[in-house]
């Protein structure tokens, strides 16, 4: 007598789960009443027709208010209704004469303070080392430099430098003691560059 092989143990044992399973399958179907099972006519025997009493449905028939609550749609209550005081139109007073609206213009003072000129200059940013930095303006076309304490366009004069601003002053001894801080122009980042 030969030895098995690997392949026929397993194909064997698939024939012993069939035949198992094969066994179980008739076994459950004779006693669920399946075909030759003693309960089959038991367990799938027709009841009785149900009753329909049709005197009830002859009764009376309800009248539908169309405009009452419905009850598959959202409700919404009407605003409530406001009832109003009459409106008194009041006359308006009389408009003041030219004379007067005159005199309240002359009371007013009038600054006759030279104002500094403005500074058309856009800062792009600064060249340079830390302790040496050179200011970038754009005037137009033209790029121009200045560093602190430079006049730039006979104007004005480089004060100081911030971290993304620049505070400039005036050439004119009017307004020597005003300054005014300009903003590095967005999209430019002009710190360290070099050209």
């Amino acid at each position: 007598m030969r030895k098995l092989t690997t392949r026929e143990y397993v194909m064997t044992g698939l024939l012993g789960l069939v035949a198992v399973f094969l066994f179980y399958l008739s076994r459950d179907s004779s006693s669920l009443g399946g075909p030759g099972g003693a309960g089959a006519d038991d367990e799938f025997e027709l009841g009785l027709a149900p009753v329909v009493r049709l005197e009830r449905l002859a009764g009376r028939i309800e009248s539908y208010d169309s405009t009452g609550r419905n009850l598959f749609k959202y409700y919404t209550p009407p605003p409530p209704v406001v009832k109003r005081a009459p409106v008194v139109h009041e006359p308006k007073p009389p408009p003041k004469p030219p004379q007067q609206r005159a005199q309240m213009t002359r009371q007013r003072p009038v600054d006759t303070t030279p104002q500094p000129p403005p500074i058309n200059l856009t800062y792009l940013g600064y060249l340079g080392p830390k302790n040496d930095k050179i200011a970038v303006f754009e005037d137009g076309q033209d790029l121009l430099l200045g560093r602190a304490g430079e006049i730039v366009r006979e104007q004005f004069r480089v004060v100081d430098f911030g971290y993304e601003t620049i505070v400039m002053g005036y050439v004119d001894e009017r307004f020597k003691d005003q300054t005014k801080e300009l903003q590095q122009k967005a999209g430019s980042s002009g710190r360290g560059r070099r050209r």
